[in-house]
């Protein structure tokens, strides 16, 4: 039968080849080498690639007859191309001696130059380099040639690594620059987080009785976790990363106690917090690349039985093929968009096939991609009497739940959460689930009256779950901005709602914050660049706020709480700079900085006549299981001259669960100093009354979260009720924090807490600002 197109063998030669020379074309000649290379993979032998270039001017003519004489004196097996102007590829497969047999060759190809000049560069393939890098390596090989004056050959030579130390962390694998660009071709890097990776995590932590799981992806300098359980950081540098060792081998990387391992024992994540002593990684391949790894890590030594690794290893090829799903689906997506030349798939439909493939299986919420689209939708046909708000909603301390009353519980919590979002919802309103524990509400109203709704809203969230006949309380917090106020696209709208939620995660649990312009935010890296310099700029500062005894109206003492003041973005939130500061290892300097300001403030407030006053200060997770933090403090407060009574020592309650043991002996070391100690935001972390039966603290200091709506809620009344009493009963003072109204401060001495502190009292300001002689009064407490 006669083919339809009687020119299609010609049209395909003129496609792929060179017209000058006749030989193949670039396009051509790389797809000749991906298949050399994948051939010699399997079977073996030697693959070389020559670049010869002409150098100076070229005669008219000279290039097919030097194209002639290249391939003369090659084997019929090699392949000759032309692949710039003035330079041509020669690719060698099946050598005995690759190194020899191209130098060889390569005098040959000078030769054929003749009378023209020419340069030749040498690239030698090691098993593990894609063509792509093959074709870099023999380009930069030929300009070194040209650059040593012509009519010479180079072989290209990978610059030596230089030596690595433990504090460099893994080598770098042979594979490296190819490894990266498969990592990166999966487009998984800092995406939106995906249940189902999280719940393959959270599998692992069930099934291997470890506290962390990672889906850990190795990049360039650090390592991104696409999916985690345990921990709240989404990065960490490189160079501190045991997954960076996994990927240097196609089998299971285990360390049974990384304090005896050399490779790790002054790893800053075996020395300070978390204090990693085990882990397993199995390698997460993708392009036949290792990308990154499964990991499972625990705060004792152990040993992985052979069951459990394989248990290890069958999840890690699961995670595989989601990420080969993931990326199939969305390669197929952007082609059926593509085909023809024009988007096939109009009106959005590429993009709702793909949220469909990425749909919340937990809760059947749809991702980020539906609330984009509405936002889109919206800003085509906003009106001036509309109005439209994006909150980002999160469930504080889910980590917690999953932790005390399991994974079920927890996904029990967010199916709850979801329900009322969609119940709340009105019909041109959209809520998505974007990850984790975070939810996206778009809501539009042709009234203005999109910030009560979404207050309303907010409250409404912030009731207790019930899951199977127990009650579960928690906290929501939310931030919100507006349509065109605050931006005209979803990009803008979200990075300002992060803010927001940034901010009023910042202040406290269960709290709503609506965006304000001095809430920027800049990426870690360059924070902890400029981090680094703020003390010597004088960027930081402290800020004081009153403590008061009712039972006196007194200022009793205040807290000293960090502010850094940006030369660009002015005004940084702690919850942004602090995990920088922990990560990097700044916590340190920053905090004993802040504790020398704190003391010396309160030894010239002290000479000034406030004799009796105290000074709270908070210690990070990093500074408290730091071995050297009683012998600082102590040391600090004899410079100073502050009597060690008057100083107090806020630690959260997550911090002192992380290694109980290792927590009551160092604070029985700040006991034996005679310092003060308090557990701060108690009630969020889930630990029971027994388990702080045995911490050798002096006061307990209730979360805001459960403060903000003492008054509404008959629930979190009861709940501060009940921690007011036991507290007592174990023979502890007890704080209330988040007093924002006179009825809440009237509610709580009714059930017997007397210190407070909050905006009524006082926002946090400078030391010369501080209302030390306040005097607060107030009538009968109400009774209950």
């Amino acid at each position: 039968m006669n083919s339809p197109y009687p020119n299609s063998a010609a049209m395909h030669h003129a496609a792929t080849h060179d017209a000058a020379t006749g030989l193949p074309n670039r396009d051509e000649f790389m797809s000749r080498l991906d298949s050399a290379l994948a051939t010699a993979a399997r079977t073996g032998g030697g693959v070389a690639l020559l670049f010869v270039g002409l150098d100076g001017t070229v005669a008219p003519g000279a290039l097919p007859a030097f194209a002639a004489r290249l391939s003369a004196r090659v084997r019929r097996t090699d392949v000759v191309a032309r692949v710039a102007d003035d330079a041509f590829a020669v690719l060698l497969t099946h050598l005995a001696d690759p190194a020899a047999d191209t130098r060889a060759l390569a005098g040959k190809m000078l030769a054929a130059a003749a009378p023209c000049s020419a340069s030749v560069g040498i690239a030698l393939d090691d098993g593990n380099l894609d063509g792509a890098t093959l074709v870099t390596r023999a380009e930069t090989a030929l300009r070194d040639a040209r650059g040593r004056g012509g009519n010479t050959a180079v072989l290209f030579e990978p610059p030596a690594a230089p030596a690595r130390g433990p504090a460099d962390g893994a080598p770098l694998p042979p594979d490296e620059t190819a490894r990266v660009e498969a990592l990166r071709a999966t487009q998984l890097l800092d995406s939106e987080p995906d249940e189902l990776f999280d719940r393959i995590v959270r599998i692992v932590c069930t099934t291997l009785n470890v506290p962390v799981s990672l889906v850990s992806l190795v990049d360039s300098d650090r390592q991104w976790f696409k999916a985690r359980c345990g921990i709240e950081g989404r990065e960490t540098p490189r160079t501190v990363a045991f997954c960076a060792w996994t990927v240097l081998d196609d089998e299971p990387f285990v360390v049974e106690d990384a304090a005896r391992d050399p490779r790790f024992a002054d790893n800053p994540h075996v020395t300070g917090a978390p204090f990693v002593r085990f882990y397993a990684g199995v390698p997460l391949r993708s392009g036949g690349r290792r990308i990154g790894s499964l990991c499972a890590v625990d705060y004792v030594p152990r040993t992985l039985g052979p069951q459990d690794l394989l248990v290890l290893k069958q999840l890690a090829r699961m995670v595989e093929d989601l990420i080969e799903l993931r990326t199939a689906t969305l390669d197929a997506v952007q082609s059926l968009n593509n085909w023809g030349g024009r988007p096939l798939l109009e009106g959005g439909t590429g993009a709702r096939l793909r949220q469909q493939f990425l749909r919340d299986p937990l809760t059947g919420m749809p991702n980020r991609l539906v609330v984009e689209d509405a936002i889109a939708r919206h800003a085509l046909r906003a009106h001036a009497d509309t109005c439209a708000l994006l909150a980002v909603v999160d469930v504080d301390n889910l980590a917690a739940v999953n932790e005390e009353h399991g994974h079920a519980s927890g996904d029990a919590v967010l199916v709850a959460i979801a329900r009322r979002l969609r119940h709340r919802a009105g019909p041109g309103d959209v809520a998505a689930r974007i990850g984790g524990s975070t939810f996206l509400l778009w809501l539009q109203s042709d009234t203005h009256d999109c910030a009560e709704r979404a207050q309303a809203l907010h409250r409404a969230l912030n009731r207790p779950v019930q899951v199977a006949g127990r009650v579960i309380h928690g906290s929501v917090t939310m931030g919100h901005c507006h349509f065109g106020r605050d931006g005209n696209d979803a990009e803008t709208l979200l990075v300002r709602a992060h803010a927001a939620l940034r901010h009023a995660k910042s202040q406290g649990h269960g709290l709503a914050r609506a965006y304000e312009p001095a809430q920027r935010r800049t990426s870690a890296r360059a924070l902890e660049h400029d981090l680094r310099g703020a003390l010597a700029r004088d960027e930081l500062a402290l800020a004081y706020q009153p403590k008061v005894d009712l039972r006196s109206g007194r200022v009793v003492g205040v807290e000293a709480l960090l502010r850094w003041q940006h030369p660009v973005y002015g005004m940084v939130a702690p919850s942004e700079f602090i995990p920088v500061a922990e990560e990097s290892g700044l916590i340190i300097p920053i905090g004993q900085w802040v504790l020398d300001q704190a003391c010396a403030q309160l030894r010239a407030w002290r000479d000034a006549g406030h004799a009796g006053l105290t000074v709270a200060v908070n210690l990070s997770a990093r500074q408290f299981l730091d071995d050297e933090v009683a012998a600082r403090v102590v040391d600090t407060l004899a410079r100073h001259g502050v009597p060690h009574g008057a100083l107090e020592l806020e630690l959260t309650e997550s911090t002192s669960m992380h290694d109980v043991g290792r927590s009551i002996t160092i604070m029985k070391e700040l006991k034996a100093a005679g310092v003060v100690l308090s557990i701060d935001d108690f009630g969020t972390g889930y630990s029971s009354l027994a388990y702080l039966k045995r911490l050798p603290i002096d006061k307990v200091k209730i979360d805001r979260a459960f403060v903000s709506d003492l008054e509404q809620s008959t629930e979190s009344r009861a709940i501060v009720r009940a921690i007011v009493t036991a507290v007592r009963c174990l023979g502890l003072d007890v704080i209330a924090e988040g007093i924002e109204q006179p009825a809440q401060a009237r509610l709580l001495m009714a059930d017997g807490c007397f210190e407070m502190q909050g905006y009524h009292f006082g926002r946090p300001v400078a030391a010369a600002d501080c209302p030390l002689e306040a005097r607060f009064e107030f009538g009968a407490p109400e009774e209950a």
